[in-house]
């Protein structure tokens, strides 16, 4: 499935009118009703959250897993070319249902970690790489998903829930949204799904009904947003240990 990558870029919400936050995308986001979630996943919701670069109009999203710790995609906290993530100052976490709720609550970020070495000098080298930690300097108060567990890759077929603030049906970007999507392949790193995802989707979980946490948005097209085209889907699987170990280690005390 290499050949999709080269269609694909990283799937950064921008909000090209107003303010930041509040803001029409370019009218490709993706054509599908918003879901109700499943049981297992409807009082999660709280801990999908944004991930904002201070000072840009582009956000994502993250999902966070328990405690202090959340993860996002790579390409949300490193730009291409860089051999390191962005400064911690420029990073801030927004915890609400939309990014133009008053009420936000916005947290600084104490740790960034990619979790791969491996360089990312073009969207290319995203596939497989596209996943980065984020910690906090103390506990939230939101759900949490849990620590991923060594979960089987989806199946051609099956149906997975994908929870984002990026660009929904009607081109708005910012508002959390919930969206069925279809996993329609499997890569030697992951696996490709239709039906939703778009711009500032990226770092949003991909969930099982139960609620099991099988991946996360990674990567895209904003020219393909539409429901038919295949989107990948980053598996967590890979970075357990790492995952596990950064918890184990926090960076100071809380």
């Amino acid at each position: 499935m290499r050949w999709i990558v080269k269609l694909m870029a990283p799937m950064l919400a921008v909000a090209l009118l107003g303010s930041p936050f509040t803001a029409r995308g370019q009218g490709v986001g993706s054509t599908s009703n918003t879901v109700d979630p499943p049981p297992a996943i409807a009082d999660k919701l709280s801990g999908v959250v944004i991930v904002h670069r201070r000072g840009e109009r582009a956000f994502c999203s993250g999902t966070v897993l328990a405690g202090r710790l959340l993860v996002t995609a790579r390409h949300c906290v490193q730009a291409i070319g860089a051999d390191a993530p962005y400064p911690v100052e420029e990073i801030r976490v927004g915890f609400g249902s939309s990014t133009t709720d008053p009420d936000i609550l916005w947290r600084d970020v104490s740790r960034i970690i990619v979790l791969s070495d491996a360089p990312f000098e073009s969207v290319e080298d995203l596939q497989g790489q596209d996943v980065a930690l984020i910690e906090l300097p103390g506990d939230t108060n939101s759900a949490q998903f849990g620590v991923p567990q060594q979960v089987s890759k989806p199946e051609p077929g099956e149906v997975l829930t994908l929870i984002g603030f990026g660009e929904d049906r009607y081109g708005l970007v910012g508002t959390r949204h919930i969206v069925d999507v279809t996993v329609a392949g499997q890569t030697s790193d992951g696996f490709t799904y239709t039906g939703g995802g778009c711009l500032g989707d990226s770092g949003g979980p991909l969930l099982r009904p139960d609620g099991a946490l099988v991946g996360i948005v990674s990567l895209g097209t904003t020219a393909l947003c539409a429901p038919n085209y295949e989107r990948i889907g980053q598996s967590l699987v890979p970075f357990i240990d790492a995952i596990v170990h950064t918890m184990l280690n926090p960076s100071s005390p809380e």
